[in-house]
C-alpha cells in the first residue's frame, strides 16, 4: 500500500483528534492539544502523519526538551500519542512512523529520542534496530484506605490474594523517627525565580535529568488545561528547598493520590514533602498513594520512610517502560545514558499523568 508521510498543519487538529479517539476510544480536548503541542515555544513540536488517499491514517507527535546529561545541556525528542487507525493496523504504519520520526529528530539536531510505550507498542519498538529498553520505572504505593477497595472489589479483583498483605501494611505502618526541621510547606501557585535557583543549585547531583526550570514547570503543571495539580513547596529562609506535584486519579481500580513530580535539595526536605502529600490524600479519603520514580539518590528511601513500598513486578498490572534511541551525535554520552541508574524520571516526565 502506498502512502504519503508529511508534517501536519495546525488547521488539521480536528482530524488528529478524531484519529486519537478512533484509536484510544476516548476524546482528547482541543485545549489539551493546543497546550501539549503548541503551547510551549521551547518544545519545537511537530506532528508527523501518514496519509492515504487524502485520509490521515497515522500520526506521531514529537517534541524537543532540554536535558542535562553529565555537565552538558542537550536537546532530546519525546515521542507521544502515536496512533494508527484501526483499519490500517498490521500494514507497517507504526514502524514507518517511528523510522521517519527518528530521521526527522536526527535532522533537527536532537541528541536522543525517548518514549514511554504501553504494553501493546513496546514489542514494536524492540523489533526496530537501535531502539533500546533501558529500564522500567518502579511503582511505589502506600495503602491508605484499602478496606474501601476490598469492599467494592472483593468479588471482581484479580488481586484479592495480595490485598490481605496490603491491608496489614495499612494497619501497621512502619515506625519512623525524624528530626525536627525548619521547613515551611505551602501551596505554590506559580514557579518563580526561586525554582530556578533551586535547579541551578542541585542539578549537578543528577547525571541525566530533564531540565526543571520555572519556564518548563509552569508550562507542564500550571498551564495544563485539563488537570488541576496541587503543588507544594518547602521553604526555609525565603529559599525553596523542594517541591512536589500531586493529582488524584484512578490507579488499577483504586481511588489514588499520585505524586506526579518531586524535586528536593536533600532527603529531609523530600521526606517532609511526601509526608505532607499523604496528609492531603488522607483528607480526600484516598485509597492508595502512588509514585513512579527511578531508583536514584534519596527518593526511594524517603518514600519507604513514609510507608511506601515498591510494588512487586509480578503483581503490578502495568510496566512503565522507558525506551530510547541514541542519534549519531550522542556518541559521547550514549554509554552513560544506557545506565538506567543514572536517570531521574517521574510520572511528570511521561504524558500519562
Amino acid at each position: 500500500m502506498r502512502w504519503n508521510t508529511r508534517i501536519a498543519n495546525r488547521d488539521e487538529i480536528p482530524k488528529l483528534l478524531s484519529l486519537f479517539q478512533a484509536v484510544y476510544n476516548r476524546p482528547l480536548s482541543s485545549e489539551y492539544w493546543q497546550w501539549r503541542y503548541n503551547g510551549n515555544p521551547e518544545c519545537n513540536t511537530e506532528v508527523l502523519v501518514i496519509e492515504h488517499k487524502g485520509k490521515i491514517i497515522g500520526m506521531r507527535p514529537m517534541s524537543s526538551f532540554t536535558f542535562k546529561v553529565a555537565d552538558t545541556e542537550i536537546r532530546a525528542t519525546l515521542f507521544t500519542d502515536v496512533a494508527t487507525h484501526p483499519s490500517f493496523r498490521r500494514m507497517g504504519v507504526f514502524s514507518s512512523l517511528i523510522k521517519e520520526a527518528t530521521q526527522l529528530s536526527e535532522n533537527r539536531g536532537d541528541r536522543f529520542i525517548y518514549t514511554f510505550p504501553n504494553k501493546k507498542s513496546f514489542p514494536a519498538y524492540m523489533k526496530i534496530e537501535s531502539w533500546n529498553h533501558i529500564g522500567s520505572i518502579p511503582l511505589y504505593i502506600k495503602p491508605l484506605r484499602i478496606h474501601n477497595y476490598l469492599h467494592r472489589k472483593v468479588n471482581k479483583s484479580n488481586f484479592v490474594d495480595s490485598m490481605s498483605a496490603l491491608r496489614k501494611l495499612e494497619i501497621n505502618p512502619p515506625a519512623i523517627e525524624i528530626k525536627e526541621c525548619q521547613l515551611s510547606i505551602s501551596k505554590l501557585n506559580r514557579f518563580d525565580k526561586r525554582i530556578d535557583e533551586l535547579w541551578n543549585n542541585i542539578n549537578n547531583k543528577y547525571p541525566i535529568i530533564l531540565k526543571r526550570d520555572s519556564q518548563y514547570l509552569n508550562w507542564r503543571y500550571i498551564q495544563q488545561p485539563d488537570v488541576d495539580y496541587l503543588i507544594l513547596c518547602a521553604e526555609s529562609r525565603d529559599k525553596i528547598k523542594g517541591y512536589i506535584v500531586l493529582k488524584t486519579d484512578t490507579l488499577f481500580g483504586w481511588w489514588a493520590g499520585l505524586i506526579v513530580d518531586i524535586l528536593s535539595e536533600n532527603e529531609e526536605t523530600c521526606f517532609h514533602l511526601i509526608a505532607q502529600a499523604i496528609k492531603f490524600f488522607r483528607k480526600l479519603k484516598i485509597e492508595v498513594a502512588g509514585c513512579i520514580i527511578t531508583d536514584i539518590l534519596f527518593y526511594p528511601l524517603a518514600l519507604r520512610k513514609n510507608g511506601f513500598f515498591r510494588f512487586p513486578n509480578l503483581l503490578c498490572p502495568k510496566e512503565f517502560y522507558v525506551v530510547c534511541y541514541y542519534n549519531s551525535t550522542f556518541s559521547d554520552f550514549s554509554g552513560e545514558a544506557q545506565n538506567f541508574s543514572k536517570w531521574f524520571l517521574t510520572w511528570g516526565d511521561t504524558d500519562t499523568a
